[in-house]
């Protein structure tokens, strides 16, 4: 038989509380299985950015997407749309949307997630039908935008070129032809009115293809190769296409689909473009500007007749109006009389793009672009909105707390405390002054926060109504952007994409110092800390990796285990540590990765899922796995293993009074020394040597209830044995200590 070795006590330790876990987790069934067993989703609040719409035109309903849901809004009062339906929960971000009359059914694309059919003959009580995953060669490319006719549906789908799907039996929907055109990666694409031709954006050219009655398709033949499409709409023989800020004209009758107009748009956005028309006016959704109207009678010469200046995305036209989501609702405009669009209503919706999380006991507090949300997750399967607070301008980036304040950096604002004491009323009491902040970390009583000119700013919360800078460090080069952060016992941990891992004494907050930087074939993506690990995805030379760093000694970090992956997805590029269970998120494919790393020399793969959208923050508690995406909100999911306990357990306040022994002890010449107080108070923590002489004085302050630690350095001292007491209220303790050069 084989003997174990272990090369040090961490190891073994380890290895012992592993094999004592084995009986509570359900790594034993899938360790070393990369297709192991997925989480299980049970809940989710699926709200995010508003992006696509159709019209119900004979029931007077729209259908909206937000996020990875599809709202059902009654516009039968234009001046005063009402919800009918949120119910919808699609499994990722809506990319295209479309509600087909006929069958009173509505197809959702969802990028690698695929297709979804649901019924919706009862708006109140909406069913899912099918769901199908598009397939190219055994992989499964994207399923962007469609166009349908009868019984079929067309999907633009990246690499996979043009996929037919047969959706006669909406229950069972399957791919019955594809056509990869010259090959170039497909994203947009629309059908003539007749449905008998269809035009694909392929890279920068235009395709256009025969549509034959079995779904299947033919390339007719190609266009100029400066026309590709970010947008496209046909009008009869004509294909309107939107490329770089300008409206383009194609003749779909001439050979080579040469361009017949263009007429530069105003907004001059790169993407999110949307196009409608009725009776020769067609309306551009232009992102950055708004809605733009033209006339089209005569396609060889479109004439601006009126815009409206909007934040929009899609455009759908309806009875003399038009619908338009912007990001975090849906506005009406009257353009009855085009050379004066005016504005009617809109419909105030819910959600946003998603940065970053938190969970705290029956509360997770979601951080989007317009604001903190509050969610009740008392029930997990059912979480219910309950408070938000929104900052005065900016975007809200990233999220700390600590006790009954939340902390929140925002790309204008700076950095601002929210007093979560109420849940429901989550209220801003103080801000910093404006700057651009980024990453955030906190330890203690102190905030680090990267700003964007490659600054380390130190705020002190212990009085959460009045944030005080007390220190900043500007790193040294090399130096680059701070993809992330985190602090303990002392020392402040960084990635810097190409300028590698830095490391920061912080044992004074006035005077920060970087005291090492590891550079040595990195390029980090994002970092996470325990005890004395530093886990960071890494993307050096695309080798795609998770890195773990020993930071036992933070002056020298020595990179003891990698887990690299194969060709993407998934990639390694945002990683979340929870007891011995590290979290992978891919950032830009709807991937998750669990890793096992009880023991971090040999990080082991469980399993490897799709979730709805990119994950941008994971949180979790010893039952849940709360994941926040970009676009699909947040979706929770059973936390198998058991051991997992939350990052932010650290801030939980004390219930006693405690002095624990200084670790490293001996030690040479710095150590940490950590004590929990349970109420705020005076605090002094003082050294003495044999003789009972004060040889120095780490803490002499007021400081908050909670967990502290401090950093005490002995270089000017000699070796020999000292002591450390602890006064604080009526509480007093000594400990003895060994510096040992």
């Amino acid at each position: 038989m084989q003997s174990i070795r272990f090369t040090n006590i961490k190891s073994l330790t380890s290895f012992l509380l592993f094999l004592l876990l084995i009986p509570l987790t359900s790594f034993t069934s899938a360790q070393n299985n990369p297709n192991g067993d997925p989480l299980n989703e049970i809940g989710s609040w699926g709200f995010g950015f508003y992006r696509e719409a159709a019209i119900d035109e004979a029931r007077n309903f729209a259908y909206v997407n937000s996020g990875s849901v599809v709202v059902i809004i009654d516009i039968s009062n234009v001046a005063s749309p009402v919800l009918v339906n949120d119910q919808i929960s699609t499994n990722g971000v809506v990319n295209d949307l479309i509600y087909d009359s006929a069958t009173q059914n509505i197809y959702v694309t969802l990028g690698d997630n695929g297709l979804e059919i649901w019924d919706v003959q009862d708006v109140n009580n909406p069913q899912h039908l099918s769901s199908l995953l598009l397939n190219y060669i055994g992989t499964t490319p994207p399923a962007t935008e469609m166009s349908a006719k009868p019984g079929f549906i067309f999907i633009a789908a990246e690499y996979g070129g043009i996929i037919t799907v047969n959706v006669s039996d909406p229950t069972n929907p399957y791919q019955s032809s594809f056509n990869l055109g010259t090959g170039q990666t497909k994203y947009k694409l629309d059908l003539s009115d007749d449905g008998s031709f269809l035009v694909a954006s392929s890279g920068h050219n235009t395709e256009l293809f025969v549509v034959n009655p079995d779904g299947t398709i033919n390339l007719i033949y190609e266009g100029p190769p400066l026309v590709g499409a970010e947008e496209i709409h046909i009008i009869g023989t004509y294909s309107f296409q939107v490329l770089d800020g300008t409206l383009y004209v194609l003749d779909l009758n001439s050979i080579g689909l040469p361009v017949v107009a263009s007429h530069p748009l105003i907004g001059n956005a790169t993407t999110y473009y949307g196009m409608t028309s009725f009776n020769n006016r067609l309306y551009v959704s232009d992102p950055f500007y708004g809605i733009e109207i033209f006339d089209v009678s005569n396609p060889l010469n479109p004439v601006l007749l009126g815009s409206y200046e909007t934040s929009c995305n899609d455009i759908k036209y309806f009875n003399g109006y038009v619908f338009v989501p912007d990001g975090t609702g849906m506005v009406i405009i009257d353009v009855s009389d085009p050379a004066n669009p005016a504005f009617v209503s809109e419909y105030e919706g819910v959600g946003h793009v998603i940065s970053d999380l938190k969970v705290s006991e029956s509360y997770c507090y979601l951080l989007t672009a317009v604001g903190l949300y509050v969610l009740d997750v008392s029930d997990p399967t059912l979480p219910v909105l309950v408070g938000i607070n929104q900052p005065l301008a900016g975007v809200d980036l990233h999220l700390e707390f600590k006790g009954n304040y939340a902390y929140v950096t925002n790309y204008i604002e700076g950095l601002r405390a929210v007093d979560i004491s109420d849940p429901t009323n989550p209220v801003t009491v103080a801000n910093s002054s404006p700057a651009y902040f980024n990453n955030l970390a906190l330890d203690g009583d102190y905030i680090y926060v990267a700003d964007d000119q490659y600054n380390l700013r130190i705020f002190d919360i212990s009085n959460p109504a009045s944030l005080n800078e007390v220190g900043s460090l500007n790193f040294p080069a090399p130096r680059d952007y701070t993809s992330g952060i985190a602090a303990s016992n002392g020392y402040v941990y960084v990635s810097q994409y190409n300028a590698g891992l830095k490391i920061i004494d912080v044992s004074d907050p006035t005077q920060p110092e970087q005291v090492e930087t590891y550079t040595q074939n990195v390029e980090l993506t994002h970092l996470d800390l325990q005890g004395d690990y530093v886990y960071a995805c890494d993307l050096f030379q695309t080798t795609n990796r998770v890195d773990i760093f020993d930071v036992t000694d933070p002056l020298n970090p020595e990179i003891v285990g990698v887990k690299t992956f194969g060709n993407p997805p998934p990639r390694a590029y945002k990683n979340f540590v929870f007891g011995n269970v590290l979290l992978v998120a891919d950032g830009f494919d709807p991937y998750l990765t669990v890793l096992d790393v009880s023991d971090p020399s040999q990080p082991s793969q469980i399993s490897t899922q799709m979730v709805p959208d990119q994950v941008e923050g994971v949180d979790a508690t010893e039952s849940y796995f709360y994941i926040a995406t970009y676009g699909a909100g947040l979706h929770i999911y059973e936390n198998p293993y058991g051991i997992t306990t939350s990052q932010h357990s650290q801030n939980a306040l004390p219930d006693s009074y405690i002095l624990n022994q200084n670790y490293p002890n001996p030690f040479n010449p710095t150590t940490t020394i950590q004590y929990s107080i349970p109420q705020s108070g005076n605090v002094s923590l003082r050294i003495f040597n044999t003789l009972g002489e004060e040889v120095s004085s780490p803490v002499n302050e007021y400081q908050q209830a909670g967990i502290h630690k401090v950093i005490f350095n002995g270089k000017n001292l000699s070796s020999g044995i000292y002591f450390y007491r602890l006064n604080v209220n009526n509480y007093s303790s000594v400990k003895k200590i060994i510096l040992l050069k």
